[in-house]
């Protein structure tokens, strides 16, 4: 097949996953499923998609973030007791994963990509159903 016809293919093959990954990751936040393993096929080292993967998560947070200030349904306290332990919890993954070696790491990412998987497809029904209004119950064993 010629270079450039499969140039084109694997754009096209990049766009679809990564609109699939956009409306997974929006409708129940595990497009992860869908974008690392495509990274992945495309060759690129376990430590290198699971880092461009955090780009993609890093920008749907920014614009829910974005979405959910402007209608005023950001509770920032939350937010800020919240972001302590998962900056703790981000820093201590940053370390572990540069001393996973490449075998080790594609594994992890494999496991940690079936979890998602098995989660989204068991538990679709109760991420779709509208929640029940009321204040979010934030608790040191649900932080850890």
């Amino acid at each position: 097949m010629n270079v450039t016809v499969m140039h084109v293919l694997y754009g096209f093959v990049l766009l679809l996953a990564g609109l699939a990954c956009g409306v997974v990751n929006t409708l129940a936040s595990s497009g992860s499923a869908i974008s690392l393993p495509v990274l992945l096929m495309f060759g690129m080292s376990p430590l290198a998609a699971n880092a461009t993967n955090r780009l993609s998560v890093l920008f749907g947070a920014l614009m829910a973030l974005r979405t959910f200030a402007a209608k005023k349904q950001v509770d920032w306290g939350a937010g800020l007791k919240m972001a302590i332990p998962a900056t703790i919890g981000s820093i201590g993954g940053v370390f572990a994963a540069e001393r996973i070696p490449g075998r080790s790491m594609a594994l992890v990412i494999t496991m940690a990509v079936m979890a998602a998987f098995l989660l989204l497809v068991f538990r679709l029904k109760s991420v779709l159903e509208r929640p029940t209004p009321g204040e979010a119950k934030i608790t040191t064993a649900g932080m850890i």
